[in-house]
Parts: C-alpha cells; structure tokens; sequence
C-alpha cells in the first residue's frame, strides 16, 4: 500500500511540474524596440523631412495586438512586441540625421516641392531565437529601401541590408532586443553617409 502511495504521489507531482514547464514553454518572448546613436558623421545642413515609413515586410498579430516579429525554434512561443516597427526605424533616422546637422521633421507624407526629404520601406525584418540548454543564439535579419528626395522629386534611391547573429547565456527577451538595436544600426551606418552625400550634393 505504501508503494503504491509513493507511485501515486510521484505521478501527481509529475504531472504538475509538467504542466508548469508546458505553460512556462508557452509564454511569447516579448521585446522592446530600442535605438542608440552610432554614427559618427556630419556635413547635414537646413530641414530634412522624414515620410511615415511604408511596412511592406509580413508579420502576424496576436489576439492582444502585439506583432509577431519571429519565433522561438523548437517551441510554440512567438516572439512579439507592441512598438510600432515604423516608429522605431522613423526614431533611428531622426536621431541620426539631427546629429548629422540636419533640422528633422517627420510627417505622414512629403509635399510636392519638398527641398529635402527622405522615404522609408522596410521590406523584411525577421528574427529568430535558438534555444540551447543554457544558451541562445539569435539571428535577425532586416531590409531597407531609402529613398532621398530633393527639389520635388526621387534623386537617389538605396537599398540596404542588416544582420546580427549572437549567442547568450540565458533564454531571456535581451538577446533579442540588443540583436534587433545591432540589425538596424548596421543598416543606419551605411545610409546617414549616402543620404548626406546626395542631399548635399549639386
């Protein structure tokens, strides 16, 4: 009899933990989108006018809102944030061509004789956690259509192309937000230069 107690008592605790780990697995990693100046150049001069960027790049919602940026391999848990992916990428631009020497004002569209002004697209952002044991690897990737306007009309457009991949102790959102920060940085750092190049130019 007190076997068979101890058998029954083990599975209920089995059970139990089971159902802790099942519903600790399904819980979506949530991140924030974050931006740190990095570009260190300058040469901007008067207003540049930023458009509200055009999302072109796939990405499911949750029932709460919240988009799905990617996922977490081997689990059923979604990675998904409810900033706004535009505003963020709008934010990196701003800051960067503002230290640049640029007056910057963002607007949902530019005017017809706008004299200098800037078009986003972003056109893929996609990232993915591995989790390993003790450890997780995290790869992103993102794409970036600029379009430089001068004068009233398209002089340049760039197309540009970011990618983080890193490994961290731990299966926690910060990996993923600082891979994200790294991905859009690296594509911030090749644009500032052209755009200041074309905008400036004669």
């Amino acid at each position: 009899m007190k076997a068979i107690k101890v058998m029954v008592i083990v599975t209920v605790i089995g059970f139990f933990l089971s159902g802790i780990l099942i519903g600790c697995a399904s819980v979506d990693q949530h991140v924030s989108l974050t931006y740190e100046k990095i570009v260190n150049v300058k040469g901007g001069s008067g207003k540049v006018l930023i458009a509200k960027p055009v999302e072109k790049f796939k990405a499911g919602k949750k029932t709460s809102g919240a988009l799905i940026l990617g996922v977490v391999k081997g689990t059923d848990r979604d990675i998904v944030t409810s900033d706004r992916v535009g505003d963020w990428v709008t934010l990196a631009f701003f800051q960067e061509l503002r230290a640049a020497g640029y007056e910057v004002e963002t607007v949902s569209e530019l005017p017809k004789d706008v004299s200098k002004g800037i078009v986003l697209t972003i056109s893929e952002l996609s990232i993915v956690q591995n989790v390993r044991v003790a450890t997780a690897e995290t790869v992103s990737n993102m794409k970036l259509t600029v379009e430089a306007w001068k004068g009233g009309k398209v002089i340049k457009t760039f197309s540009y192309s970011g990618f983080d991949e890193g490994k961290a102790l731990g299966t926690s959102a910060d990996p993923i937000t600082k891979s994200l920060r790294i991905t859009l940085q690296s594509i911030v750092q090749q644009a500032i230069p052209d755009l200041i190049k074309v905008l400036e130019g004669s």
